[in-house]
């Protein structure tokens, strides 16, 4: 599914003051960090918080069009990722945005969301499915950003570790680290041993014996 489309238009003034009078009319000041320079922007709060909701991840590239302060000539448009959101503390409404324009031709570092496919033998064990990082840092064209990263877990026995090297990634995508850490393991009480049991049974047996001596 293609990610939602953003406008936006430039803005005449900046600073604090123009901020708020831009929130009182329920929209939000939002800034490009363009490969030519800053633009400043302001864009209607509402259909851009929708928009954005879409998103599966900041990692996903949205098309923006950016028209005159003064009229309906777009004067920018292009691909951009989402750089910094900061939300009203107690409202649900979004009252800035940061915006980055990618060079297509150079890749790109950033860090992609753990997609589980399978299922864990260990889970059936009675053991539980433990991710340490729940993201991971890779490095491609931004034309070849993944949405997500399969994990296959399909054969992870009880007590067994995957490890960041064993992921599968297409070809155009590389790990940006060359540690193998852990990234999910299959975590669970193994069954008791017989002579654990054994011995168990054998304490409380002498517990029930002094406990009707003292009776």
């Amino acid at each position: 599914m293609s990610a939602p489309a953003l406008h936006a238009r430039l803005r005449k003034a900046t600073g604090k003051t123009d901020n708020q009078r831009l929130r009182r009319l329920h929209k939000i000041p939002a800034a490009l960090n363009g490969l030519q320079g800053v633009l400043h922007l302001e864009m209607d709060e509402e259909p851009t918080r929708h928009a954005l909701e879409k998103l599966s991840g900041t990692h996903e590239l949205m098309p923006l069009s950016v028209l005159s302060a003064d009229s309906e000539q777009e004067e920018w448009s292009g691909s951009v990722m989402l750089k910094e959101v900061q939300k009203h503390p107690y409202k649900h409404l979004l009252i800035h945005l940061d915006f980055r324009e990618l060079n297509t031709d150079k890749p790109v570092k950033l860090r992609i969301p753990l997609q589980t496919r399978g299922e864990a033998p260990g889970i059936r064990q009675g053991g539980v499915l433990q991710f340490a990082v729940r993201e991971v840092e890779v490095i491609c064209l931004p034309s070849q950003i993944p949405m997500f990263v399969e994990v296959d877990v399909s054969g992870l026995d009880l007590n067994m570790i995957l490890r960041v090297q064993a992921l599968t990634l297409p070809e155009e995508v590389k790990l940006a680290s060359k540690e193998n850490f852990v990234i999910a393991s299959i975590v669970g009480r193994a069954a008791p041993l017989l002579d654990d049991l054994d011995e168990e049974e054998e304490q409380a047996d002498q517990q029930a014996e002094e406990d009707a001596d003292e009776e």
